[in-house]
């Protein structure tokens, strides 16, 4: 008999939805939060120098990146234990 149960599997799925709401509720704010701090470093102008280009590109590239890792640690809960 199996005495398990499935009360891992249920769990594992609350894990993920709420791993799913949180990343979605964080995408809006981290936009917002980047395109501010953009926007303040004169990210536009072509005469900054190298070390405020850098912190610009990245900028532009840590919200997408973390709510793709987020999202994917998300669905690896989720699949874990459907598949």
């Amino acid at each position: 008999m199996n005495t398990r149960g499935q009360t891992p599997v249920f769990y594992l799925f609350m894990v993920g939805v709420i791993i799913f709401l949180v990343t979605f509720g964080l995408s809006s704010s981290m936009v917002t939060n980047s395109s501010q701090v953009y926007q303040s470093m004169d990210c536009d102008n072509s005469s900054i120098s190298t070390t405020e280009h850098i912190t610009c590109t990245t900028i532009d590239l840590v919200a997408p990146f973390f709510l793709s890792i987020l999202t994917a640690i998300g669905g690896m809960i989720l699949l874990s234990k459907v598949v």
